[in-house]
């Protein structure tokens, strides 16, 4: 018998699991503006304009996928 059958995923070898131990710090703002016309006529824009983005993050290894 398989050990392979015996798997939670089918098909996969070990699967392991890390944690990444960087943090992030994100601010933004957020604005809506609308306008509202005569006859039902409406115009609406939303958008998020970043005031800070600040990341601490590992290396990633990479491979090629052959």
């Amino acid at each position: 018998m398989s050990t392979d059958l015996l798997r939670a995923m089918r098909g996969y070898g070990a699967v392991t699991m890390s944690l990444d131990g960087g943090w992030r710090t994100f601010h933004s703002l957020q604005v809506a503006f609308n306008r509202r016309f005569a006859n039902g006529l409406s115009f609406g824009l939303n958008d998020t304009i970043v005031l800070s983005d600040k990341q601490s993050t590992a290396q990633r290894l990479q491979h090629n996928a052959d």
